[in-house]
């Protein structure tokens, strides 16, 4: 079984209830177009793009960087914050939704890199992991 297909299937999934959230047509526009528009989220998608391109690094690392992009980019502390104050709770049940799907995307990469016979050097995993937070903490100061 791949997971690429399952994948695949629910992105359009929770693209699609983008309109119930956001109500107007420019609104909706500029969170579709924030790959080009935000600075801050094309930094994040250049590097998880860079990572499907990589021919060069170790399957390992890109697990590693995979189960990044998955858990640490998508910024949903933001969702924990609102959460906690009882903020926008249709918002919250939606996001709740999607992060569960999420956290599938980042146990899959986790259990193909568990019984690996070569893992990478934990300096590199480290390494890779910071530069995700990193970036996705400039997001959250940002934004």
């Amino acid at each position: 079984m791949t997971v690429k297909p399952l994948r695949e299937s629910l992105g359009p999934v929770h693209v699609s209830k983008v309109p119930l959230i956001f109500v107007e047509d420019a609104e909706r526009k500029f969170l579709f177009d924030a790959i080009q528009t935000i600075p801050c989220i094309k930094r994040e998608a250049e590097w998880a793009l860079q990572w499907i391109a990589d021919e060069k690094s170790a399957f390992g690392e890109r697990l590693v960087a995979f189960a990044a992009v998955e858990e640490i980019v998508p910024g949903s502390f933001t969702s924990f914050w609102m959460k906690k104050r009882g903020l926008m709770p249709g918002l919250i049940f939606l996001n709740e939704l999607i992060s569960r799907d999420e956290g599938m995307h980042t146990d899959f990469p986790c259990l193909l890199f568990t019984p690996l016979r070569r893992h990478s050097h934990p300096d590199t995993v480290r390494c890779t992991i910071t530069k995700a937070a990193t970036i996705e903490q400039e997001f959250l100061t940002v934004h």
